[in-house]
């Protein structure tokens, strides 16, 4: 192998770690992305079996309100019992059966043991008395061993250890109300029903220690069991897992996980890792030497070591070495961009390359500081020898905080520069480690090339229809060479010989920055071109490659089309939790920051330009058919609608609009009026999409009188109400923080259109920031404390004049309090383990 290449395979190694490990982050904690909580009943029961059902209501309740699980329910019907489970079990595995997911399946009922005649091993049964209507569980049962994640199974039934078989590769736990041969009671004045003690306990533990492993519940249940205790019959706990240990599983309160806990762009807190709690921390080094050189392929086993297969006392872990390369990075990327290359200040030399002379005194002041900072952190010692663990690990946030803020200035400073500095920063930037600003800078390029409506041949495709075109027909589904794609129209008036050229440039221009490749921060699809038709007026069509469903594998895409915001905000989803409306507001948020970013503007956000997928796939249309309703992906939405002219000529197109429909989601400067546009008109219009977002009502509906504000003429009274009336009541709905967010985007306290980018796009992170902080809405039940896991020396473990950089790597961790002896074993085990033979 080249040695460039191998460096270049440790680099994308170190980076593929960071990434991976930060983003696990917050499921060290709850150690789920997602849980859902399938309730298993029959349709028909008996009158004798009303506690059942009852019993079911109380698990409803004890994983919607005190876990924040997801609740799903099915009724098994009377008639062709087998094959609608069976089909409703395939379904919900599909939607929900993603690795880094837990699923949860709960039946209360009947089961009893099959005589010898039959053919199936445990059946489940709607009477006490077995017969028909049953279900053969052991053929249902193999769809969850095959889920792909998680799954705990709790049966409150007779005979229910008959479900105790079969393997999987990821933990499959069983809780069963007894063995295979044995009967359990419903609950009475005598005895306690199974489900009652496990409601009772699963809440006790939550309460104590905020996490419960059904390993250890199934210990607790076993000492209520016997004469004159709450069970008379013992649960039964297997572990169906090929290679899991007992305890696997563990069940703690979901909170909503923001993508910019792990984003280094926003927010640049330690987060998890603040260290200012020092009686809590406790410190351990380890030094990991590799058998081989580090690759993509044992960079995998390494991470899986130190994510699922970790103990869960660890509170992080963190390629301490990579931290510090980043950081390296980051200051000769300022001194490279923001200094000049004969290491003047760049005042008064605009083709040095230099960002200096194209912000004022405050951003020069402000850059030169942020990159003095970073400078200065990077002096600090280089071995823990001289300094304490505790000292290390604030050196380390340190490092991350102060080159995160400088690389987030000069990304937002992209936005200013000319073309021939554009030019200079793309060649002089690496392609590996930035990536991210590359892609911007080429953006920038390709919103400030001119005429490119001259390479309409480039861009031009041919698409296959299936249906008939209608009249005012904005989005349709089509076919390019075989592959879904979503066809999103544009009409233009034909007589006009200059709008048909400004319009064709137009379009022209969002086919070729939608298809540039991107971050999923901007919220946009990914255009493979455009198409012109003649059918039902003059129309342009830019095509669109359709998503994956819910994030899935390429060979899982969407077959539906998307829908319209303003169409689930007003009535196709009418309750939604609170904490999913928090995802969808922060995506949209960060869409809007990443746009301006690199100047471009959408100038028309609204909820009907805002749509979202489904993450089963499936369309209002096809919900009776399914017996499934829609299930929106509320934290991947997709902006639409775009209107893209250049920054010089940044006025609208569009003909002046008086209509007061169109005019209440425009800023007051730009009501019936043709203007430039400022970067303030498109924050003001993602206030009143926040607005509708926290309330869940379209904003006509909120008109006190009624009139969905047709007569309203004076725009700044229409802002004035919303934010002295509308704002008000928000807090109620919402809080205070969401509230505060919507009222600093309507606001007119500051003159906004002399605000340079860079200053302009920290007024942005501000209100993404405080909608990630409204999102918590509940507080850690006990205090996170931590621990450094560190290379031998410490931070001298990480030089990169160490010749055995790519043999030894540098972790970071931090765990939960003090090390019992248990603990300890634990985590001797884990560091055994290592990770398959990777580790020396």
């Amino acid at each position: 192998m080249e040695p460039n290449s191998h460096h270049v395979q440790v680099q994308q190694s170190k980076q593929l770690l960071t990434t991976k490990l930060t983003q696990y982050r917050p499921r060290r904690i709850q150690r789920y992305k997602s849980v859902n909580v399938l309730i298993l009943l029959w349709e028909d029961l008996e009158p004798e079996d009303a506690i059942i059902s009852a019993q079911a209501s109380d698990i409803k309740a004890l994983f919607s309100e005190q876990f924040n699980y997801a609740i799903h329910t099915y009724e098994i019907p009377s008639q062709d019992s087998q094959s609608r489970l069976n089909l409703f079990v395939a379904q919900f595995v599909h939607c929900y059966g993603r690795e880094d997911n837990l699923i949860i399946v709960y039946y209360g009922g009947h089961g009893y043991q099959p005589s010898k005649d039959d053919k199936s091993t445990y059946l489940w049964a709607a009477t006490a008395k077995g017969g028909s209507p049953t279900v053969d569980w052991s053929l249902i049962q193999p769809q969850f061993m095959g889920a792909g994640c998680d799954v705990a199974l709790f049966l409150d039934c007779c005979h229910a250890g008959q479900a105790a078989r079969g393997q999987s590769p990821y933990s499959i736990e069983l809780l069963a109300a007894t063995v295979h041969d044995s009967w359990t009671p419903k609950g009475n004045r005598n005895w306690s029903s199974f489900t009652a003690v496990l409601i009772e306990q699963l809440g006790r533990m939550l309460d104590e220690d905020s996490r419960v492993s059904i390993f250890n519940l199934h210990r607790q249940m076993v000492r209520l069991t016997g004469d004159k205790k709450p069970l008379v019959k013992q649960p039964l706990y297997v572990c169906l897992s090929a290679a899991s240990a007992p305890g696997t599983i563990q069940l703690s309160r979901l909170t909503a996980a923001s993508p910019q806990d792990h984003n280094s762009s926003v927010g640049t807190t330690c987060g998890p890792g603040s260290y200012s709690d020092e009686t809590s921390l406790q410190v351990l080094s380890l030094r990991l030497r590799l058998f081989k050189p580090l690759d993509l392929e044992n960079a995998q086993s390494l991470l899986k070591w130190a994510t699922r297969d970790s103990p869960s006392m660890l509170q992080d872990v963190e390629v301490v070495e990579h931290v510090i390369d980043q950081a390296k990075a980051a200051s000769n990327l300022g001194q490279n961009l923001i200094r000049s290359d004969d290491g003047d200040d760049g005042r008064d030399n605009t083709k040095s390359g230099s960002l200096l002379p194209f912000l004022s005194q405050e951003g020069k002041a402000r850059a030169l500081q942020l990159l003095a900072d970073l400078k200065e952190s990077m002096r600090a010692p280089a071995t823990t020898s001289s300094i304490g663990d505790l000292e290390a690990m604030q050196l380390i946030s340190n490092l991350k905080e102060r080159s995160n803020a400088l690389v987030s200035f000069i990304d937002d400073c992209v936005a200013s520069l000319n073309l021939e500095t554009l030019g200079t920063w793309r060649h002089r930037l690496n392609r590996d480690t930035n990536k991210d600003l590359r892609d911007k800078i080429t953006m920038r390029l390709t919103l400030l090339q001119e005429n490119l409506a001259s390479k309409e041949s480039d861009l031009a495709i041919r698409v296959q229809f299936d249906d008939k075109p209608a009249p005012k027909q904005h989005l349709r589904l089509g076919k390019r060479q075989g592959t879904p794609v979503l066809v999103e129209y544009i009409y233009y008036d034909a007589s006009d010989p200059l709008s048909s050229s400004r319009i064709r440039e137009q379009v022209a221009r969002i086919s070729a920055l939608q298809g540039e490749p991107k971050s999923v921060d901007f919220c946009c699809h990914h255009s493979i071109g455009f198409v012109h038709e003649d059918l039902h007026g003059p129309r342009f069509g830019i095509v669109y490659a359709l998503p994956s469903i819910g994030g899935g594998s390429d060979d899982a895409r969407q077959l539906s089309p998307p829908t319209q915001l303003s169409k689930v905000i007003g009535g196709k989803a009418k309750l939604v939790p609170l904490e999913v409306r928090y995802k969808l507001a922060e995506a949209l948020c960060g869409a809007l920051l990443s746009l301006h970013s690199v100047g471009w503007f959408h100038k028309a956000i609204r909820s009907d330009n805002v749509v979202l997928y489904t993450l089963n796939g499936i369309q209002d249309s096809e919900a009776k058919k399914t017996e499934e309703r829609p299930c929106y992906d509320f934290s991947k939405p997709y902006l639409i609608n775009f209107d893209c002219s250049r920054p010089e000529h940044a006025e609208t197109y569009a003909t002046v609009d008086f209509d007061s429909a169109s005019n209440i989601y425009r800023h007051p400067e730009r009501w019936g009026r043709s203007m430039r546009y400022e970067r303030h008109h498109d924050l003001y219009s993602l206030g009143l999409l926040l607005l509708e977002i926290g309330s869940w009502k379209l904003l006509p509906s909120m008109d006190s009188e009624q009139k969905d504000f047709r007569t309203v003429s004076d725009p700044e009274k229409l802002r004035g109400f919303l934010l002295n009336k509308i704002c008000v009541k928000l807090r109620h709905v919402t809080g205070s923080q969401f509230a505060e967010a919507v009222g600093f985007c309507l606001s007119r306290d500051r003159d906004r259109k002399r605000e340079e980018s860079w200053k302009f796009q920290e007024e942005g992170v501000r209100t993404l920031r405080i909608v990630s902080l409204g999102k918590v809405l509940t507080a850690q039940s006990r205090a996170i404390s931590g621990m450094a896991l560190s290379g031998s020396g410490g931070l001298s473990a990480t030089k990169s004049s160490s010749p055995k950089l790519s043999r030894k790597q540098a972790l970071s961790a931090r765990t939960r309090g003090l090390f019992p002896s248990t603990q300890w074993a634990r985590l001797c085990r884990w560091a055994a383990c290592a990770s398959g033979r990777h580790i020396n």
